[in-house]
């Protein structure tokens, strides 16, 4: 009998141990991809003129991000503002668009938000195209 128990609860503490991804705070949101396919869109808005959307991709050193932003009001002040590495490190501000390869293998996160140096504030949805080559 003692068996029989032992084998269940070693599974179940072995898939709530097989995550080991941190989890996403609240408001990021994570890229994944369909198997074969290397593009992610993302449909999403800037509400107010100091907020900005964070997204959260897995990637390994040497693949290359290529991401886009488009509004319905092109040109529009949004852009990629800054990627972030798995260690902390930033890189940016980037444009609307910016094509990346990545130094290290790990979680990164890809910013969105508005220049608060140049251009009219940008309040309004806008579409995230990301692709991991």
């Amino acid at each position: 009998m003692k068996k029989l128990l032992i084998v269940p609860l070693a599974a179940l503490l072995f898939l709530a141990c097989g995550n080991s991804q941190p989890k996403l705070a609240e408001g990021e949101t994570l890229v994944t991809f369909v198997q074969g396919v290397t593009t992610a869109v993302f449909t999403n808005h800037l509400d107010s003129l100091a907020d900005s959307r964070t997204f959260v991709l897995d990637a390994k050193e040497g693949q290359t991000l290529v991401a886009r932003i488009a509004t319905n009001t092109m040109p529009a002040n949004v852009r990629i503002h800054q990627l972030i590495g798995p260690a902390g490190a930033a890189e940016g501000p980037f444009g609307p668009e910016v094509t990346y390869t990545f130094p290290e293998t790990g979680r990164w996160k890809l910013i969105v938000a508005e220049s608060n140096m140049v251009g009219e504030p940008y309040v309004g949805a806008f579409t995230l195209t990301v692709e991991v080559k």
